[in-house]
């Protein structure tokens, strides 16, 4: 076997193990999601304030995996002042724990239709207080980002105990890079952010500029990675270090 047959051999083997590896961590992640589903199906049951317990993970919603940690870190603390980027399967979550301890909450979204649908889809059983942004791309460090517009103006001189990202849409370069402005001027002393979706170098680049952004204010906190289906982030201030490791 010549020179030019043995490298061609050696990336062939390289290329058949990375696909085996890659092959066993889906098995492994489709396996914990599995878990994942009957546990928070068992873990809702009775509970209180989650009256509306139907659920549809999967494609673009969250999987099991994020709702399962969302609905323990809601047991685990009482927010005061929640938002949320993005409608979606959290918002069935973060609305009816909103409604039951009578605290304020907001998504933004920017899509008109997906907000009827998603109301006619609960049937009106709670209120779902969405506030309607456009969206917009700008620049940030050099790379467009798709953000939405006047993030600045809509939250002035708000503090956010709980900020959940799962919009918008994911960008290439500073995916979502709202929360970083949020991360330096709206956050309550104690607070819990998740930001969804942070398997991708977009979300990874903006989680970055987050802890920057917390480093600079001299804020301590506490952040850990869960492997779903899909990658999310929890950080919280380091009172709330305990959320981490739900």
């Amino acid at each position: 076997m010549g020179l030019r047959d043995k490298i061609r051999e050696f990336y062939l083997n390289k290329s058949g193990i990375r696909a085996v590896l890659e092959g066993q961590d889906q098995q492994n992640r489709m396996a914990q999601e599995s878990l994942a589903a009957i546990t928070f199906s068992n873990a809702i049951q009775e509970s209180e304030w989650l009256k509306y317990k139907s659920f549809y993970p999967g494609r673009w919603a969250v999987e099991y995996t994020f709702l399962l940690t969302l609905f323990r870190i809601f047991e685990h603390h009482k927010f005061t002042n929640l938002l949320e980027f993005g409608l979606g399967q959290t918002s069935r979550m973060v609305h009816q724990y909103a409604v039951f301890y009578n605290v304020p909450a907001i998504t933004v979204e920017h899509d008109n239709e997906w907000i009827e649908f998603t109301r006619k889809d609960t049937h009106n059983a709670y209120p779902i207080n969405v506030k309607i942004l456009p969206l917009e791309m700008v620049d940030y460090n050099g790379y467009k980002t798709r953000t939405y517009q006047g993030i600045k103006t809509a939250f002035e001189n708000q503090k956010f105990d709980f900020i959940l990202v799962d919009g918008p849409f994911g960008s290439e370069h500073y995916s979502r890079s709202q929360i970083i402005q949020l991360a330096e001027n709206n956050l309550a002393k104690t607070f819990c952010v998740i930001i969804d979706d942070c398997n991708r170098i977009g979300e990874q680049e903006t989680i970055a500029e987050v802890e920057s952004a917390l480093k600079n204010n001299g804020i301590k906190y506490a952040i850990s990675k869960y492997n779903g289906l899909s990658d999310f982030v929890v950080i919280c201030s380091e009172d709330l270090k305990f959320l981490t490791s739900l």
